[in-house]
């Protein structure tokens, strides 16, 4: 038997607009996931947009002096950076080091941060450059390692 058309109406067998009643649970199961779908996106932009207004007024308040902002924002963003930069260096250490080199960089950068981004990003940013050139600083005493431990004949 030939397959009807799914997007016009079906009067002949009255299944509507899909033509197979599968097709319509479907369709209306696919729209309900979109609707919830839609409700988180909305429910998260909503948090994100108050975590960043909250970032701005700790960033504020740490370019004013205040320690204990700037503190909040190392506690905030400790986990995330250190799991960035652990799963860059596979080594604990290495990334426990870094990432108080990146917070280090982080205040020192803090009176230029005109907050065109958040400052998330800008640690962020501080954290990936820090592991890139630990990285290849790694590789390059690797590299004279090896030749300088090469049997040689």
């Amino acid at each position: 038997s030939m397959q009807r058309c799914l997007v016009y109406p079906n009067v002949a067998s009255g299944t509507g607009f899909f033509g197979h009643e599968k097709e319509r649970k479907k369709a209306i199961s696919s729209s309900r996931r979109a609707v919830g779908i839609l409700s988180a996106t909305m429910a998260n932009e909503e948090t994100r947009e108050e975590e960043l207004e909250e970032e701005k007024i700790l960033v504020q308040r740490a370019q004013g002096g205040n320690t204990h902002a700037f503190e909040e924002l190392i506690r905030r963003y400790h986990g995330k950076l250190y799991g960035l930069l652990y799963n860059m260096t596979s080594n604990r250490e290495d990334a426990e080091d870094m990432l108080q080199e990146v917070f280090a960089k982080a205040y020192q950068f803090l009176p230029r941060f005109k907050g065109q981004s958040s400052f998330y990003t800008r640690m962020y940013r501080i954290a990936i450059n820090r592991t890139i050139n630990f990285l290849i600083t790694r590789q390059r005493c690797f590299n004279k390692f090896k030749r300088t431990n090469v049997a040689r004949p």
